[in-house]
């Protein structure tokens, strides 16, 4: 086995460590980003969730039975585009033609602009067209900012 030089050792053990920093750094908890969460057809479908700290674009289900819940504790944001009824939504989350068997809840950040309306185009944070959402219904579970003493 080779004899290495104390130089040799310790440009090694510089480099090491400087890698390991970098990822350390690089390796920072961020927020995780995604696109849109979806289920289509799906007759057997159980639960439908966005975790806390990441972000989607959109949970759309259509024609399909969940048996569980719907439910955001991350954000949502700007909402999906669709077209119902001859009407198109911009929603957060979005359900046509499906069952939901435990409701929808939102413990998280809807982010959509609910008020723009462009041409024939309406926000809505949570659009529901011929449905049915079972036991626990619609809940939006917003945080209240902690307001300042007197």
């Amino acid at each position: 086995m080779p004899n290495r030089s104390l130089a040799s050792r310790t440009r090694a053990s510089s480099l090491l460590a400087s890698t390991c920093v970098a990822a350390l750094l690089l390796g920072a908890p961020l927020p995780a980003s995604a696109g849109g969460i979806s289920v289509t057809n799906n007759p057997n479908g159980t639960t439908v969730s966005n975790a806390a700290n990441t972000t989607v674009t959109s949970i759309v289900v259509e024609a399909s039975s969940l048996s569980g819940a719907i439910s955001n504790a991350g954000t949502i944001k700007p909402g999906v585009q669709s077209t119902f009824g001859g009407r198109s939504e911009t929603a957060a989350i979005s359900v046509t033609n499906s069952t939901v068997g435990q409701g929808i809840v939102n413990n998280g950040t809807i982010a959509t602009n609910a008020n723009s309306v462009i041409g024939n185009s309406n926000g809505a944070g949570i659009f529901v067209g011929l449905s049915n959402i079972s036991s626990g219904g619609i809940a939006n579970r917003m945080r209240s900012p902690s307001r300042p003493t007197k």
